[in-house]
């Protein structure tokens, strides 16, 4: 999900955008108003990146935001001891298994593994940014 806040309201969206990413992290959002927003991207369970004030006057204009850190499982912006508790009781399950958890599965193999944990532990105690 991409938010966009607004010059002066950091608290609330101005407008949400869903969008697809290419196999290099890549997306667009078309039709964007006039305007200075800040611009959040996070997905299902990474943590939350934030740009800097973007000024936009039509046309097209790119932002890196680099890598989203994996491991936010139960989306409060936060890796902590409730994502590894979610993804300890999914592990080694598949799409097929009762109790598979699509979150846990950060890595997208459609495998609940070490790879998985992994990248929570990796990302483990550390909060996404806030607008």
């Amino acid at each position: 999900t991409v938010d966009f806040y607004e010059a002066g309201n950091m608290s609330t969206p101005a407008f949400s955008r869903n969008v697809t990413t290419t196999t290099n992290g890549n997306f667009s959002v078309n039709n964007i108003p006039n305007s200075t927003y800040k611009i959040t991207v996070k997905n299902a369970h990474t943590l939350k990146r934030v740009s800097a004030l973007e000024t936009f006057n039509g046309g097209t204009k790119n932002i890196n935001f680099g890598l989203l850190s994996e491991g936010d499982i139960n989306a409060d912006n936060f890796v902590s001891i409730l994502d590894l508790g979610m993804l300890i009781n999914a592990y080694n399950k598949t799409p097929a298994d009762p109790g598979f958890l699509p979150n846990a599965d950060l890595n997208g193999d459609n495998f609940i593994s070490i790879l998985d944990l992994g990248l929570i532990l990796l990302n483990y105690n550390k909060l996404g940014q806030i607008p």
